[in-house]
């Protein structure tokens, strides 16, 4: 991605970002000054929600910020060793191919965590704020948000077990640089159980 498209994508982020922060402090102080009035209820939820946006607001800024610098730098490289894409990575430079497992599983966690506690939020209100005209088919829409992070968190906990089992794979390459219709030669580093290792040898 050229350096202008990452500077706009970091604005972009940066002005997505804006109405969460200011509006996740800005409720988030209200709500904190708010404690001993008895006018409002649970002003604690309201501190917990609007740092939890404000915080959100944040972690996205610092994505932009994070992903803008990248780019630069990735763009220095680039012109340092033009034509040889092999070295525009630093495991690519290294002979190797390291794989994703671990970046993977903590996105899952974060994305789980976060729709976790968003998902909570609705619950909470449902109980807390009971009408007898309500919708037979509400308690089932509400109950459908945290079951779904139920599974989020269940997927990010297989993720988890299984990087711990396996650990962070890589490929050692032989052929380097890899040319696209070539042969390409290699070795794949991954933990596996002894057993699979002899079955491995023997075949």
């Amino acid at each position: 991605m050229p350096t202008n498209q990452a500077n706009v994508a970091g604005g972009c982020l940066a002005l997505f970002a804006l109405p969460f922060i200011a509006g996740g402090g800005f409720f988030a102080i209200v709500s904190y000054r708010s404690l001993n009035d008895p006018k409002f209820h649970n002003p604690w939820v309201g501190v917990f929600v609007g740092s939890g946006l404000f915080l959100l607001g944040c972690a996205i800024v610092a994505a932009g910020i994070g992903g803008m610098k990248k780019t630069r730098q990735l763009k220095a490289i680039q012109e340092a060793n033009p034509g040889q894409p092999w070295l525009w990575r630093k495991d690519w430079a290294q002979g190797r191919a390291l794989g994703r497992t671990g970046g993977s599983v903590i996105s899952t966690w974060v994305f789980a965590l976060l729709w976790s506690g968003g998902s909570a939020l609705p619950v909470y209100f449902f109980f807390q704020n009971p009408t007898p005209s309500r919708n037979p088919w509400a308690p089932l829409f509400v109950a459908l948000f945290p079951l779904i992070g139920i599974c989020l968190l269940t997927w990010a906990s297989l993720q988890t077990l299984r990087l711990a089992r396996f650990g962070k794979t890589f490929i050692q390459l032989q052929t380097l640089p890899a040319v696209l219709g070539k042969n390409l030669k290699g070795t794949i580093d991954v933990r596996l159980p002894i057993r699979c290792r002899m079955a491995s040898i023997l075949r």
